[in-house]
């Protein structure tokens, strides 16, 4: 018996060579057979099965099929849960707090000596907040917190202001009858308190104007020098004495002479 191996390439099945016949075998495979033997039993073909088959299998299975589907569908992540762990995710997330900027420091400045006004509004330019005092005119004494300290930008600054007594009629006659006489010509202390007192005011009111007044004594005393060098030449002992007889004091008629010369 020839095999499929004997066949040549342009041979095919039901050729006849040298009494055989190229026949296929139920495996598929090829031989030489003689021409006296039986032909191989054709290769079965399965039957179709008909339609009413297929649908009743597909029926007994499509309990199964659809319990796959139904689960399937179950497991399947929705369509919303990425939006809704979105939603949650920045729910939780925590917040970024802002960090404030801290508020600058500045140094409080000097107003000893500026009216309330004037020193309100210094402050108010360096960036302070300044309340009001009842009397604006009044001389700034002090600052809260004081000159040269430390202080936050926008913080409050406290005025500090000189209380100038409430006078009687008296004294506020005795104050004005004593600027009078000051811009007139030059008088020492116990010489200003004096005339007042030859005006009829009280030793007490005329020694309140004094100091109430209290104006620079030894400006004064240089007034008073040119006003007698003006009427009159002097030595400086000569000078010297008059002065003293007006009441200056020793360091008043030194600062007197020495702004005329002498």
């Amino acid at each position: 018996m020839s095999t499929e191996s004997d066949r040549p390439a342009d041979f095919k099945v039901g050729d006849i060579v040298n009494g055989h016949r190229l026949s296929a075998q139920p495996d598929g495979s090829l031989a030489w057979l003689p021409l006296d033997s039986p032909a191989p039993a054709p290769t079965p073909v399965p039957a179709k099965k008909s339609k009413k088959a297929l649908w009743i299998t597909l029926g007994s299975v499509g309990g199964v099929l659809l319990l796959i589907v139904i689960i399937g569908s179950l497991n399947r992540p929705s369509a919303k849960e990425p939006v809704a762990a979105a939603a949650t995710a920045a729910a939780t997330e925590t917040p970024v707090e802002e960090v404030e900027a801290e508020p600058a420091k500045l140094v409080v400045p000097d107003v000893t000596g500026l009216t309330a006004t004037a020193a309100t509004a210094v402050l108010s330019a360096a960036g302070f907040e300044v309340p009001a005092v009842e009397d604006m005119a009044a001389t700034v004494t002090g600052t809260s917190p004081a000159k040269g300290g430390i202080a936050v930008a926008k913080s409050t600054v406290t005025l500090t202001v000189e209380v100038k007594p409430k006078l009687t009629l008296s004294q506020q006659n005795a104050v004005s009858k004593g600027q009078s006489y000051l811009a007139m010509m030059g008088f020492s202390r116990t010489g200003l308190i004096e005339q007042l007192e030859f005006e009829g005011f009280s030793t007490e009111d005329s020694t309140f104007a004094a100091d109430f007044l209290a104006p620079d004594w030894n400006a004064e005393a240089a007034e008073k020098a040119k006003s007698y060098l003006e009427m009159m030449a002097f030595s400086r002992d000569g000078l010297y004495e008059q002065l003293a007889f007006e009441g200056f004091e020793a360091g008043q008629i030194e600062a007197g002479l020495a702004a005329v010369g002498y």
